[in-house]
């Protein structure tokens, strides 16, 4: 067939949101070890026809826009994936669909039925939302820089938001420091970083110190996430 661009997503086991997977005990499924050598044979299995490895789980031909957009560092991340379309306003449409917005975000009524009553009585049907601070849009910009460009320039962030990365973000580079030390990132003394061939496997757990509410949703021992790996 040989598409121009392939997503290949790991199955992601979230019996809290998909009560449908329930069939499926965790004894069935492949081990962190046996899903990583499956993106591993992929990996390379693309790369032999021609493919290029944008990230995460996405492979593009070398003319493909995303391959170009890792070149000249225009990639970008989205709810559905990666993208070439920086600065425009994602419209999700349908149950559970979800909306980013260059500020805030939005789900809308995730069952069909609760869907079609709001559509019907309001014209919209959002579950839930959040608006972005400021912080929260720093934190955007460095988490999708680490997983679209594989690094983060200090002086990029200083120009953009006025502080010393470094010194903002002291505490989540010295939680960087056994991934520094396990050769998945470069750190540099202004703070620079840079994701090695090896932590592009596991980009999303170093993007993972950066995220803020990480933290408070593991206290509370509720399941949100799927596994990274």
């Amino acid at each position: 067939m040989a598409p121009d661009r392939i997503a290949l997503y790991s199955y992601a086991h979230v019996t809290w949101v998909a009560k449908q997977q329930r069939g499926f005990e965790r004894k069935h499924l492949p081990d962190a070890a046996t899903k990583a050598r499956i993106m591993l044979a992929a990996i390379r299995r693309f790369l032999d026809e021609d493919y290029r490895f944008i990230g995460l789980d996405h492979f593009a031909r070398p003319g493909d826009e995303l391959s170009r957009a890792v070149v000249d560092r225009t990639l970008r991340r989205n709810f559905m994936g990666h993208t070439t379309q920086a600065g425009v306003d994602l419209i999700g449409f349908g149950p559970s669909a979800i909306s980013q917005l260059s500020r805030s975000y939005a789900q809308s009524i995730r069952d069909l039925d609760g869907w079609q009553a709001a559509v019907a009585d309001r014209g919209l049907s959002t579950l839930r939302g959040h608006r972005l601070s400021e912080d929260d849009l720093e934190r955007r910009w460095i988490i999708e820089r680490l997983i679209c460009h594989g690094e983060l320039r200090a002086g990029e962030f200083e120009a953009r938001f006025g502080n010393s990365f470094a010194t903002r973000y002291a505490s989540e580079l010295e939680g960087l420091g056994p991934a520094v030390e396990d050769g998945l990132v470069e750190a540099s003394a202004d703070g620079s970083l840079r994701v090695t061939p090896l932590g592009r496997l596991l980009v999303r757990n170093l993007a993972m110190v950066f995220d803020r509410y990480l933290a408070d949703q593991r206290e509370s021992g509720k399941p949100l996430f799927s596994r990274t790996v």
